[in-house]
């Protein structure tokens, strides 16, 4: 069960203040330790896990990816509590280790074996800072700077969460979240990061997209089932069709920033003609129409 407390930071100086906090209530705060997330939310085409009220997101950095499943959630002020589970991945045997895990088997239940796809991605600079009380490990408060979308339509926010630990109470997550709005004036956060970037999703351009719908779906199995040459082809152009950088997308791919754009490049020049055409299933064709057999002429009165 995943119990924490959302609140929205106004700008970058109210990040750089909770970046440099030691103190908030009766807790300490440890020195921040910075890491950097990809995200990506999946669901099926029709949205199956959306439907039943669950969210799927692949996490990853450097060369280690977590898939987290997301129950109903259920928010109270700033408090959001909802069941999550998650599988660590191992480097090189990702698509592998995926789907022979646990997880896997619970979203293709919540699915019925339905492909998944993936909806959006965000980038996250996100600080760490361990919160104790009587050298008890109470929470973990995170400072989050949170890139969405491409283009015109990127968005950049900020947010603040407190997540407990095992040594921490419900007790001490509502002190804490009294005193960031009493004494430092935030603003619960209602929505999940799913929740926003659903909404910037529904007010993107499709016209700032690398990838047409029909490539993106052709694509995503690759990115999984191919040879290592071609997923990690599939990998950079479905990771620049999600706003990533020429290093962020040779970094989830395995390739340098030089061949990242070598193939960008010639994808807008050849699109998918870049990959063998055996990789692609051949179009499910309809039977031809059965010609109806002559009715048997009358006959002819004798």
């Amino acid at each position: 069960m995943e119990i924490e407390a959302k609140f929205t930071l106004p700008d970058a100086g109210a990040v750089t203040r909770f970046r440099q906090l030691e103190q908030l209530a009766d807790y300490t705060l440890s020195p921040g330790v910075e890491r950097h997330f990809h995200d990506c939310f999946l669901d099926t085409a029709d949205r199956r896990l959306a439907a039943v009220r669950h969210v799927l997101r692949r996490r990853e950095e450097g060369t280690t990816t977590t898939m987290t499943l997301k129950g109903p959630g259920r928010v109270k002020g700033a408090v959001h509590r909802r069941a999550e589970w998650e599988v660590t991945l191992s480097p090189g045997r990702a698509a592998e280790d995926w789907r022979e895990s646990p997880l896997y088997a619970r979203v293709m239940a919540l699915t019925g074996d339905a492909p998944l796809c993936t909806l959006f991605c965000l980038r996250q600079r996100r600080t760490f800072h361990m919160l104790r009380r009587d050298e008890r490990e109470i929470a973990v408060l995170t400072v989050d700077e949170v890139t969405m979308g491409r283009g015109k339509a990127e968005q950049i926010y900020f947010e603040l969460e407190i997540e407990l630990t095992e040594g921490g109470t419900t007790d001490d997550l509502q002190t804490l979240a009294a005193r960031l709005q009493t004494e430092h004036g935030l603003q619960p956060q209602p929505h999940s990061k799913f929740e926003r970037g659903l909404a910037l999703l529904g007010n993107a351009s499709p016209a700032e997209s690398l990838l047409t719908i029909p490539e993106r779906a052709a694509l995503l199995p690759l990115s999984v089932e191919a040879a290592p040459r071609y997923r990690r082809r599939a990998l950079a152009l479905l990771a620049l069709d999600e706003g990533a950088s020429t290093r962020q997308a040779g970094e989830r791919a395995g390739l340098s920033p030089r061949r990242v754009r070598y193939w960008r490049n010639q994808f807008r020049q050849h699109r998918l003609d870049i990959f063998p055409a055996t990789l692609f299933p051949a179009p499910e064709t309809s039977p031809p129409a059965e010609t109806p057999s002559p009715e048997p002429a009358a006959a002819l009165p004798k």
